[in-house]
């Protein structure tokens, strides 16, 4: 049997499945049909495996779909978790610290299209969560590069009132809503707005290459810093060694979209994240290795 499990938006529109399901193999993201009847041309959805892909697309007709209304909140009642034990690296330990987290969900009421961050909270939860927490009442530097609409930006502004973030993102996209489109700054500011926490996040509008080298000029230090933005090989591998060297000792680098594949060759983020870690591996800690890599750098780094 193979689990698709789907979120839908308000107007039964299929826009992001969460996870599939083969066996004890799972993969984040997925397919989706190119009708809302689930009938016709398989497409692929942003992210996940291509290979794992090709191989279950003639077998739509043992398909199980499993719809769900769009989670807000970190649910683990939500079906779209499933243990990923085949896929992560022995390297996972649990986190006693993880389970003494409170409740964490969104306080407000923000303008989402699209889910690519609520699937990773299980592991953020157990890893990079406490790692806000041991600041206590000191504050966290927190480093967003690539933010889209916000959503990891403002779960985090929103559980977390010692969090104090930064930025980084050209927003020059489109979002496309139900056949309209806004621009992207003009969904991230009305999120914004909606979040009351402008005071706690700086926004620099501008590519990361453009920034990056600025911030390090400056001094400046991050805690915990987040590499969500180009997918291309390069970009990545730019951004993870000008992030490495604003990162505390001890603070963590989060690697999206490890397992993204694209048929451009060049887009391929694993080409940059692998051989950052081979070249990093002494003043690396690998704490998690997924479709999303979290590292720790070393004290002595």
């Amino acid at each position: 049997m193979y689990i698709f499990p789907v979120l839908r938006n308000k107007g039964f529109k299929i826009f992001h499945p969460s996870e599939i399901l083969l066996g004890k193999i799972t993969t984040q993201s997925g397919l989706i049909p190119n009708a809302l009847n689930r009938q016709g041309k398989w497409e692929l959805f942003y992210g996940g495996d291509f290979n794992f892909y090709k191989f279950i697309q003639g077998k739509a007709k043992d398909i199980k779909w499993i719809d769900h209304p769009i989670y807000h909140k970190n649910d683990s009642k939500y079906p779209g978790y499933q243990k990923r034990n085949e896929m992560e690296s022995k390297s996972d330990k649990s986190s006693p610290a993880s389970s003494h987290l409170p409740k964490l969900e969104y306080q407000h009421s923000y303008k989402f299209s699209s889910d690519w961050f609520t699937g990773n909270i299980p592991y953020w939860k157990q890893y990079v969560f406490p790692r806000i927490n041991e600041k206590n009442e000191k504050i966290c530097k927190y480093l967003e590069i690539g933010s889209y609409e916000g959503r990891s930006i403002f779960f985090l502004v929103d559980n977390f009132p010692n969090l104090e973030a930064t930025v980084i993102d050209p927003f020059e996209r489109i979002v496309n809503i139900a056949g309209s489109k806004i621009p992207l700054w003009k969904r991230f500011q009305e999120n914004l707005e909606i979040s009351q926490a402008k005071d706690r996040i700086s926004v620099l509008k501008k590519y990361s290459g453009q920034i990056l080298p600025q911030l390090i000029v400056e001094g400046k230090k991050f805690d915990i810093i987040y590499i969500d933005g180009s997918h291309f090989a390069r970009n990545v591998l730019e951004d993870a060694v000008l992030s490495w060297l604003l990162l505390e000792r001890g603070g963590h680098l989060i690697f999206d979209d490890h397992g993204f594949s694209s048929k451009n060759p060049m887009m391929k983020p694993a080409m940059a994240i692998d051989p950052f870690l081979s070249c990093y591996k002494e003043e690396i800690n690998l704490v998690h290795k997924g479709y999303q890599v979290i590292i720790e750098k070393k004290n002595t780094a």
